[in-house]
């Protein structure tokens, strides 16, 4: 692994494009917020929504972001993060196509609930796959950008909606439709970009050479019990 002077691991190209993949958790994320808020009046016109509908479309969202957040780590743990950080982004797309092409109040809601399952748990566990295949030191920068990209997805979900403000209830389609196709993208990206697939190879290297297993998962309890968990600022100081 190269070094830059001051002795800290280099980040290459390859890098910065997982970045990148793991950051589209976020601004998908984020999209879908901006975007069903856009579309919450035009949808009550459009189905006849009564007020306890809208309130439910309004909240689902968030709520279920929160359940696929607390549950998608877990997922991964048992079925691979890499698998997972390829499928829950295809959910995504195909919860984005529901809800574009949505007929009806029923499949409009589970639509909205199913993004906002596939969005959560994406957000865990492509933050784990980047700072697995992150070398040691540079985790936080990178991690950090995928916050950067969540404020992306805000800005361009925003911007297709004064770009379609006009089109009423297709407008709202066509902002899906878009979030569809730039969920499949990802999940192309994910999938077949060959140097992640170098980037996992030389993270498992780093973990055998040093001992470490990097899909042992931790009881919750972990967390609270271990000091290493309760104080991390510590754990150079020891």
């Amino acid at each position: 692994m190269a070094e830059t002077n001051a002795g800290s691991p280099q980040l290459d190209r390859r890098h910065w494009m997982l970045a990148v993949a793991a950051g589209m958790a976020s601004f998908l994320d984020s999209g879908a917020i901006i975007s069903v808020g856009l579309g919450l009046a035009l949808w009550k016109e459009s189905f006849g929504l009564d007020v306890w509908t809208v309130g439910v479309l309004g909240s689902t969202l968030t709520l279920f972001i929160a359940v696929g957040a607390l549950t998608g780590g877990r997922v991964a743990d048992l079925f691979g993060r890499g698998r997972v950080f390829s499928l829950t982004i295809l959910l995504y797309a195909a919860a984005a196509v529901a809800v574009a092409l949505a007929p009806n109040s029923t499949v409009l809601v589970v639509g909205v609930i199913l993004i906002g399952m596939a969005a959560g748990a994406d957000l865990p566990t492509s933050i784990a796959v980047l700072s697995e295949r992150a070398p040691a030191g540079t985790q936080g920068r990178l991690v950090a950008f995928t916050h950067v990209m969540w404020t992306a997805g805000v800005v361009f979900a925003t911007s297709l909606g004064f770009a379609v403000s006009t089109l009423g209830t297709l407008g709202i389609r066509l902002i899906f439709t878009t979030l569809a196709v730039l969920a499949v993208a990802t999940f192309a990206f994910r999938t077949f970009y060959t140097p992640f697939r170098q980037l996992e190879v030389e993270s498992d290297a780093r973990h055998t050479a040093t001992g470490v297993d990097p899909l042992r998962a931790l009881p919750l309890r972990t967390l609270f019990r271990d000091r290493t968990f309760r104080f991390p600022w510590n754990r150079h100081t020891a």
